[in-house]
């Protein structure tokens, strides 16, 4: 359920799994799980809410490079004061 994006406190999390050591089973996913990591937040009420995001290990198509735009080439001025813009290929 966690990976569907779903979060859970740890009361939540015990009354599910119907036991009562959340935090260790938070710190047993933190340790074995290689796709996702285990996020979470304190609550105004103090609780923590848990939840997993996926960790993007899959390389995309810029992965590790920058994206680069090809602009066109701007020609010195002419002789009435304007640049002439051609396109490279």
């Amino acid at each position: 359920m966690m990976k569907e994006g779903q979060r859970f406190t740890a009361k939540e999390i015990n009354r599910i799994a119907d036991f009562n050591d959340a935090r260790k089973f938070i710190s047993d996913l933190r340790r074995h799980l290689s796709d996702y990591q285990v996020r979470d937040i304190r609550l105004n009420t103090g609780c923590k809410l848990y939840w997993l995001e996926p960790i993007n290990t899959k390389p995309t198509l810029f992965s590790g490079q920058e994206a680069y735009t090809l602009l066109p080439k701007i020609s010195q001025p002419s002789s009435s004061g304007t640049a002439k813009h051609s396109q490279t290929k």
